[in-house]
């Protein structure tokens, strides 16, 4: 029996926002060294063979949780599982050769397959090391795709969903590409933040040192982003602003810090909400066409909120675990 595809991906990025114990891992690495690869794990990087190990765990777990459950000593028990295990690997394993040499599939069907996922759904920055040494920090509610078989070939693509801060290996011969949505970043080695959640009303891209080249995929407009610069694209008008940027450290949300480099209120509101799990109730009239710039250091939701509102004469009261800001 084959694993699908999505059952494949799906335990993927499991095994790579780190869900898996320490006893399953060592388990399938176990496993993974009885398999016979040939010239085929000459091919495989680093973050391939995570990706390949997450998929053989997936298989073993699926197909032991969908056996019916019959009670039996604890020595059948564990000769069952070891039986299982074997049968599960010689699967994967020919399922893996299939999927890296590209035998079987549409072109399609072996792009989806080479895609590597990285998702940050906890609260809690996260730090990534691309292929190529490059370093990005995924903000909560982030997510960095990348195809692993065609990264640091001609150059070094990735889609961006969230926020991220990078510091792009140089690399003069393999641009570093991030989309997001219509907008394309396009450096060679530099440091800079995108901002660029996919509920907001902005996409934000400020630099901190090096160049990099923006270019506007639906209307094919292209500018330079200077150092201490942020441009900032609006979804609706399809419209962007060269501006300086508002804030010093840019950056100081990988440290933990809450970071608005000029953002609408009812938005920066709504990352208080999300990060500190609040239920905060307003009237959109109330933020329309206001701004916040700020840093906040502090671990409490109030000091921060109440700061923000602050500075457009509003404030907030807590009603039964809910959260009001008025006038």
């Amino acid at each position: 029996m084959q694993p699908s595809r999505q059952s494949i991906e799906l335990f993927m990025q499991r095994f790579k926002a780190g869900d898996c114990t320490p006893e399953e891992i060592n388990l399938f690495r176990k496993w993974m060294a009885e398999v016979e690869w040939n010239d085929t794990a000459d091919e495989l990087t680093p973050a391939m063979l995570e990706s390949v190990k997450a998929r053989m765990h997936q298989q073993l777990m699926q197909e032991l949780k969908a056996a019916p459950v019959v009670p039996m000593k604890r020595g059948a028990l564990v000769r069952k599982y070891v039986a299982a295990a074997a049968i599960i690997i010689t699967v994967g394993a020919g399922s893996l050769l299939w999927f890296l040499k590209g035998r079987q599939g549409t072109a399609t069907e072996q792009s989806a397959a080479a895609l590597s996922v990285i998702e940050n759904d906890r609260n809690v920055v996260r730090k990534v090391t691309m292929p190529d040494g490059t370093i990005v920090w995924l903000n909560r509610n982030s997510r960095l795709e990348f195809n692993h078989q065609q990264y640091n070939q001609k150059q070094r693509y990735v889609k961006l969903s969230g926020e991220g801060f990078f510091e792009v290996a140089k690399d003069a011969s393999r641009p570093f590409v991030v989309e997001t949505g219509n907008i394309h970043t396009r450096v060679l080695g530099t440091a800079f933040n995108v901002e660029a959640y996919q509920q907001e009303s902005e996409i934000r891209i400020s630099l901190v040192h090096g160049k990099i080249a923006l270019e506007d995929k639906a209307k094919s407009i292209t500018a330079v982003l200077a150092p201490a610069q942020t441009m900032r694209y609006s979804r609706e008008t399809k419209d962007w602003q060269l501006l300086p940027m508002a804030v010093n450290n840019i950056n100081a949300w990988t440290t933990g810090a809450l970071v608005f480099n000029e953002v609408p209120l009812e938005e920066a509101v709504e990352r208080i909400g999300s990060r500190y799990h609040l239920a905060i109730d307003y009237n959109k009239e109330l933020l329309r066409n206001k701004r916040i710039t700020a840093i906040f250091t502090v671990n409490d939701w109030q000091p921060a909120l109440r700061n923000v509102l602050f500075v457009h004469d509003l404030k907030f009261s807590v009603i039964q675990q809910k959260v009001f800001i008025t006038e």
